[in-house]
């Protein structure tokens, strides 16, 4: 049964590494209009993220376990 784990974690890492690839790929054959739009989202919900951050923290949260 364990040599089952082992192959399924490798399985998984493979995929895991396919998928980010192929991912990776379609970025990168996307035209610049179009990573305009999707930099732009980032960057206001990096902005709606330190809004929440800041009022969490004022309100007695543990910044330390932020996810950036």
């Amino acid at each position: 049964m364990y040599i089952f784990y082992v192959f399924f974690a490798f399985f998984l890492s493979v995929q895991t590494q396919l998928l980010k690839d192929r991912l990776m790929s379609m970025w990168n054959d996307l035209e610049e209009s179009e990573r305009a739009k999707y930099s732009k989202m980032e960057a206001e919900d990096k902005t709606r993220y330190e809004k929440e951050m800041t009022r969490y923290v004022a309100m007695g949260g543990d910044a330390s376990t932020s996810a950036m």
